[in-house]
């Protein structure tokens, strides 16, 4: 487990979805287990909350949607100019 005695991984709800100990901390103390578990929980759930944060967040979210948007507006005008030449070039083979 690369040093680490406790690995807890959540959804994007905070639910718990995976949990791994290493046989390290298994030979501690039940208390000491209990501590490393309820740290690791709450660090990998503190970690999804800061996403979420950080996408609530409305100069990111505009900042996002202004991307989204320039991305969309490029990818129409190549559309554009694609079905232009299409026709161009079936007017021109008749």
């Amino acid at each position: 487990m690369d040093g680490v005695p406790v690995r807890a991984v959540v959804d994007d709800d905070g639910r718990l979805v995976e949990l791994v100990l290493s046989r390290e901390l298994l030979a501690q103390q039940p208390w000491a287990v209990s501590l490393a578990i309820v740290a690791a929980v709450n660090e990998a759930q503190d970690a999804v909350r800061v996403r979420h944060e950080r996408l609530a967040d409305p100069a990111t979210l505009a900042a996002a949607v202004g991307e989204a948007n320039l991305e969309a507006d490029r990818r129409l005008a190549e559309f554009g100019t694609l079905v232009s030449d299409l026709m161009r070039r079936q007017r021109g083979a008749r």
